[in-house]
This record gives C-alpha cells, sequence and structure tokens, in this order.
C-alpha cells in the first residue's frame, strides 16, 4: 500500500512537471521562441517529425484537419497513443492505491520489457 502511494506521489509530479514543461514550451512558441528543425537547416528537406510541434498545438485547438496536415503521423498515431498510455497508467495506479490491488499497467510492462533487454 505504501509503495503503491509512493509511485502515485511519484507518477503525479511526474506527469505535472510534464504538464508544466508542456505549457511553458506552448507559451514560448505563440511568442516566437520556438526551436528551428536543423534538419531542415542544413539538408533543405523536412524530417520525419517536422511539423509535429504545429500538430501538437492544432490538437490542443481541436482542430483536427490542421494537425494532420502538418504530420499526419503524430496527430493520428504518437499523440494519441502517449496520451492513452499515460492516462492508463495513471489510472492504474490509483486503481492500486484505492483497491489495494496489483495490477500492471502497460506503461510499467513496457518499461520492465525495456529493462530485461538491457540487462542480457
Amino acid at each position: 500500500m505504501k509503495s503503491q502511494l509512493k509511485k502515485l506521489f511519484v507518477l503525479s509530479i511526474i506527469y505535472g512537471c510534464i504538464a508544466i514543461f508542456i505549457l511553458v514550451y506552448a507559451i514560448l512558441i505563440k511568442h516566437g521562441y520556438g526551436i528551428a528543425c536543423l534538419f531542415q537547416k542544413y539538408f533543405g528537406i523536412s524530417c520525419l517529425s517536422c511539423g509535429a510541434t504545429r500538430a501538437f498545438f492544432s490538437l490542443l485547438h481541436f482542430d483536427l484537419i490542421s494537425a494532420i496536415a502538418y504530420n499526419a503521423v503524430f496527430a493520428l498515431v504518437i499523440y494519441p497513443f502517449t496520451a492513452l498510455l499515460i492516462l492508463q497508467d495513471y489510472i492504474v495506479t490509483i486503481v492500486n492505491v484505492v483497491c489495494k490491488k496489483r495490477y500492471q499497467s502497460l506503461a510499467s510492462f513496457i518499461w520492465s520489457c525495456m529493462q530485461k533487454e538491457t540487462e542480457r
């Protein structure tokens, strides 16, 4: 119980910091302090993630058409999958604390598989 409560606290801090980082980054982008794509700057062609930031902000404004136009892969696959992964991890941790169960979230399963691969 205590370890699950500790995990919930740590996850809340981590996800809170991520949310603050995204908010600060959004404010910086809004005022014109974005990060230029070095791949496009040096090679003159768009990389696979070009338009991902604009797609993210379009999704924040619920403008799916513009998000798909900027970068369809990030708008339709990567951002929704990441959001669902984070949400599911947080909900499973809350359920473990409240119901005193020992369920494993998909994020922790992926993390444990990655740890096993690095140990080999």
